[in-house]
């Protein structure tokens, strides 16, 4: 299988971009699909905060939202080079188990990527 070209992907992204404005045409779809502004993120952050990460080359940050205050915190350790490791190591699992989805050790395999990943992110 070819990978598609750079015209290929524009033309789908403008498919899908032709769709979702007709599924926004629907009553009660208005909102579909569409990015949530800050009085949806604030209310949704109303009885428990969210936190949104940023990974940047030189170190990155959180903003710990809750309700309609915001606190930034830096992460200096949170760097895009550490995203990317932790993402391809990821991709690397999922691509094993779905080779061999029976395989027990490889799920457990998995969940010790998953628990070592969150553990860092806890701690940087």
């Amino acid at each position: 299988m070819t990978e598609p070209s750079i015209a290929d992907l524009r033309a789908a992204r403008r498919e899908l971009d032709d769709v979702i404005r007709e599924i926004q045409q629907v009553p009660g779809f208005e909102d579909f699909l569409a990015a949530p502004g800050f009085p949806d993120i604030a209310r949704a952050a109303a009885d428990q905060p969210l936190v949104y990460l940023a990974a940047a080359d030189e170190g990155g940050f959180a903003l710990v939202v809750r309700g309609s205050g915001v606190t930034p915190i830096e992460l200096p350790l949170l760097t895009s080079a550490k995203v990317h490791e932790l993402v391809e190591k990821y991709r690397r699992c999922v691509e094993r188990i779905r080779r061999d989805s029976r395989n027990q050790e490889l799920r457990k395999e998995w969940r010790g990527f998953l628990d070592d990943a969150t553990q860092w992110l806890w701690d940087a």
